[in-house]
């Protein structure tokens, strides 16, 4: 189709360079500069829907020029002694196009006075390319650079905390079942659970789990004493399963201890669990390993494609997976398959989200809901790769 277009309009070929010149000089008339600016857009489009090579950035420059040289001919002809010739209005509208196609008014203004060094243009060229690049992020927030990132699946807006440890909370490494001890227990109670216990801190709660305070093994010394109660440290400090990891690794350096109580958000004297130490350290250090298996992914997702899993050395994997059928419709903070399997979910391919049936790659968030049809590629220990790959 590209091939018919060019043998008829010979200009539409290449980076249009000549085209370009002719209409900032005045020398092509209004219908052809109508006609090349029809047939160029054909043939971009074209070319770059059919995954041919080609660039964005010559090609706006080229629609600006026969756009503006089209206007430019046609307000000339109306008002001769009150207007420049249309070469002016080719290069204004040149740059206008490449600021709106960008995003960067100030890049399409610098370059566009390069190419003359004339000062007169400078205000016009201003107005034109800050007013198309205003209404060019009204309608879309994707310039055509970031736009092709996010159709592979990568999104330059989304901002990550460099602290692995701010986007990971309790609930994703608490222990829901921690040694607990009843206030009212003995000494030798007391002694029994500390003798059977890998914990280094024992709960002491009454009925209900109402959380007393906590007894640290390491610090234990056995004063008169008659129940449990009297041995628990209500001081140390209490987290729920909303507070990120962070802040539990501030508590565990300030106090110099191992484990924390979680307790109810909405009831502080409840307990629900523990989060230790050791376990916030191995959240970090796989959350790290994600991030860096998803910068070096595109890389990958053909191998993952074809083999459908791929060893990426020290013990982990990356994987392809359908979406078993008891995920649908449910999300991946509900699903919370990092505490559950011991993987995690660095993209989805999808065909099922947009109109087309070309397969998309996803970078998910935590509320993103799994659909029929769609794959999970993840990264983890290969065991624990192979064993949900094997549901």
């Amino acid at each position: 189709m590209v091939g018919l277009i060019g043998i008829g309009l010979p200009e539409v070929f290449g980076v249009g360079y000549g085209s370009i010149n002719a209409a900032l000089t005045a020398q092509l008339p209004a219908l052809m500069l109508a006609v090349l600016l029809v047939a160029k857009i054909l043939a971009t489009s074209i070319t770059l829907a059919s995954g041919g090579s080609g660039g964005v950035f010559a090609p706006s420059l080229f629609l600006g020029a026969m756009t503006g040289g089209v206007v430019g001919t046609f307000v000339h002809s109306l008002f001769p002694a009150y207007t420049a010739t249309s070469g002016a209005y080719a290069l204004v509208t040149m740059g206008a196009v490449v600021g709106a196609a960008t995003h960067a008014p100030i890049t399409a203004i610098i370059i566009i006075f390069e190419l003359t060094g004339d000062y007169h243009i400078i205000p016009p060229l201003m107005a034109a390319c800050v007013i198309s690049s205003l209404l060019a992020t009204w309608l879309s927030r994707d310039s055509i650079y970031t736009l092709k990132l996010r159709l592979k699946g990568l999104d330059p807006f989304k901002e990550e905390d460099p602290n692995p440890l701010k986007t990971l909370h309790v609930r994703d490494v608490i222990d829901r079942d921690p040694d607990t001890v009843d206030a009212g227990a003995r000494v030798s109670e007391v002694l029994d659970v500390i003798v059977q216990t890998d914990h280094s801190e024992l709960f002491v709660v009454r009925e209900g789990k109402r959380l007393v305070g906590s007894v640290s093994l390491a610090e234990l010394i056995l004063e008169p004493i008659v129940v449990a109660e009297d041995l628990a440290d209500r001081s140390r400090p209490r987290v729920n399963e909303d507070n990120d990891l962070e802040l539990v690794m501030r508590l565990f350096s300030y106090r110099d201890i191992a484990e924390l109580a979680v307790v109810d958000a909405q009831d502080p004297h409840r307990l629900v669990g523990c989060v230790r130490r050791r376990d916030v350290i191995e959240a970090r250090n796989r959350e790290v390993m994600r991030r860096d298996l998803a910068g070096s992914m595109p890389g990958t997702i053909s191998l993952v494609a074809d083999a459908r899993q791929v060893d990426v050395g020290d013990g982990y994997a990356v994987t392809e997976v359908g979406v078993p059928v008891a995920f649908f419709g449910r999300s991946l903070r509900e699903l919370d398959l990092r505490a559950r399997y011991g993987v995690e979910v660095v993209f989805i391919r999808s065909r099922s989200r947009d109109a087309d049936d070309r397969s998309h790659l996803i970078v998910p968030t935590a509320d993103e809901v799994l659909r029929e049809g769609d794959h999970l590629i993840i990264a983890g220990p290969a065991e624990a790769a192979a064993r949900f790959a094997a549901m």
